[in-house]
């Protein structure tokens, strides 16, 4: 494949971080009206609707990124027929999972959908809103099968500045309806057209860009490249399915042990936090998967050169999540009662795990973007399945012990155990050919780092600043910006890759 170029690189990155951040602060916004103008109940029945369906998608098994995989070799050669007849095979695809998606959501909504939701609210009139989300959801994939194209051209930023369109012009309007007509259901519409215009976009603009792939005419997919996608999709589908039902596992449990639509609606809010951590981390991390794989494939018999340029990435993606996550245990506490009221709150004890739950996730992304880049789903697949199962277990027997508390706890202990030191164990052991303890002692360093910075930056917050309203919460958000920076400088002060950061700083400023 041809080399990108480093400014394409950077303006995908961009544009996809500002898509995230204005898509994450679009839910937020309307999390909020919702609470406050519909009410608790239907906030967090919206909150549990969000969970089960993110748990169907595990349907999926990932064929979107195997599509883009196989994409990439007949859109560097230019083989139209080839690419014609993996749209093809990839819209069959996706018009059988929709089916099957709908056919689970119809099941769920009729027969099992009052397990996860304990409300006042008329359950027929539940069913029918669950339906309607669901319809969004399905549309959104319907016609999303085009889109394997841009990514595979690198015109990701395509695909977000429509994102960024769209998202501003129909959440402006889904917060007119709410305030002015008080109305769920104008909403739920809403959201399904918004998924609706955001494919017509990127339909329009690809058929414009590759009008050869409007023919009729196409040829069956190959069977080695259907081959080729099984191989992937299998460890693929694991790593999915752990991650799908680790998201959506939590709210719905709380659901299923008898906790209020009320207080899943409080929780819910500390997780999609940690998610808007989490979308807006792997924008920024991104572009390492595809310089893995550039630079795996280069010194593809030089393992200690690529265990220096995992260690050197290591480095700086663990900064940027120490960072993240002192942010979030610092933050999420005032942004609860600055944009929902303090009756949202949970306990700082919540705050604290969800902290740790942040850090292992973000730290141990450079391990899954390893896998991703070199396809080593292979290594850990049946610990990411003990992962799952593990945490089911733990969080319902935890969770009817501890209420909520334990529900997080449950989810936290099998994800440090499986994701945050297992899949580091196995990719350093396997991919680099270092001994075992390696990956731990790692571990156990950045750990270190997080409790002494994510505390001491807290305790300031606390002390110090203990911001009022919104103008002095940014400006306390920007503080401990800084003081995580300074304390993570001090701590690294003797680090050889802060040489490298520098250089890389030089680069980027400089580029024309």
């Amino acid at each position: 494949m041809k080399k990108v170029k480093l400014p394409s690189i950077l303006r995908n990155s961009f544009t996809g971080i500002i898509a995230s951040v204005i898509s994450t602060l679009s839910l937020y916004v309307i999390r909020i009206i919702l609470s406050r103008v519909l009410g608790d109940e239907i906030y967090g029945v919206n909150s549990i609707f969000v969970n089960v369906v993110n748990a169907f998608l595990i349907l999926e098994m990932g064929m979107s990124t195997a599509m883009i995989i196989v994409m990439y070799k007949p859109v560097e050669t230019d083989d139209r027929e080839k690419i014609k007849s993996i749209l093809g095979f990839y819209k069959t695809f996706y018009r059988i999972f929709c089916l099957v998606l709908l056919a689970v959501g119809v099941v769920v909504d009729l027969f099992f959908l009052h397990k996860f939701i304990k409300t006042t609210l008329p359950f027929f009139q539940v069913q029918l809103y669950f339906f309607l989300y669901l319809l969004s959801i399905i549309v959104k994939y319907l016609w999303s099968y085009k889109n394997c194209l841009l990514y595979a051209n690198k015109q990701n930023s395509v695909i977000s500045l429509s994102t960024i369109a769209v998202t501003i012009v129909f959440t402006l309007l889904e917060i007119l309806s709410i305030v002015i007509f008080k109305n769920y259901w104008i909403y739920l519409a809403l959201f399904l057209l918004q998924n609706a215009s955001l494919n017509a976009v990127c339909i329009i603009i690809t058929n414009r860009q590759y009008p050869y792939i409007k023919e009729k005419k196409t040829v069956p997919l190959d069977s080695e490249t259907k081959k080729q996608l099984v191989k992937i999709i299998k460890p693929m589908f694991i790593q999915r399915l752990a991650n799908q039902i680790q998201d959506a596992s939590s709210v719905i449990i709380l659901g299923a042990i008898g906790i209020s639509a009320v207080v899943v609606g409080y929780f819910s809010n500390y997780v999609w936090v940690v998610h808007a951590c989490q979308t807006i981390f792997n924008q920024i991390g991104s572009a390492f998967t595809t310089s893995f794989g550039n630079f795996f494939v280069k010194n593809n018999d030089n393992d200690q050169e690529q265990f220096e340029y995992y260690k050197k990435s290591r480095f700086f993606m663990s900064w940027i999540a120490i960072m993240f996550s002192a942010l979030y245990l610092c933050l999420i506490q005032t942004f609860i009662t600055l944009f929902f009221g303090s009756n949202y709150c949970m306990s700082i004890s919540m705050a604290v795990l969800f902290a740790c739950y942040v850090f292992v996730l973000l730290n141990s992304s450079v391990n899954l973007a390893v896998q991703n880049a070199i396809g080593a789903h292979y290594l850990d697949t049946w610990e990411m399945v003990a992962q799952v199962a593990v945490g089911l277990i733990m969080a319902v027997l935890l969770g009817l012990w501890l209420g909520t508390i334990g529900v997080v706890l449950g989810m936290l202990i099998p994800i440090l155990i499986f994701t945050g030191l297992n899949k580091g164990e196995k990719i350093l052991k396997n991919i680099f050919k270092m001994p075992r303890g390696t990956h731990l002692f790692m571990f156990v360093k950045e750990f270190i780092s997080f409790v002494i910075v994510a505390g001491s930056s807290y305790a300031f917050y606390a002390m110090i600043l203990k911001p009022k309203g919104i103008l002095s919460f940014l400006l306390s958000a920007f503080v401990i910006f800084i003081i995580s920076n300074v304390e993570l400088l001090l701590l690294n002060c003797r680090s050889k890759y802060l040489v490298d950061l520098k250089q890389m700083v030089k680069r980027i400023l400089h580029v024309k």
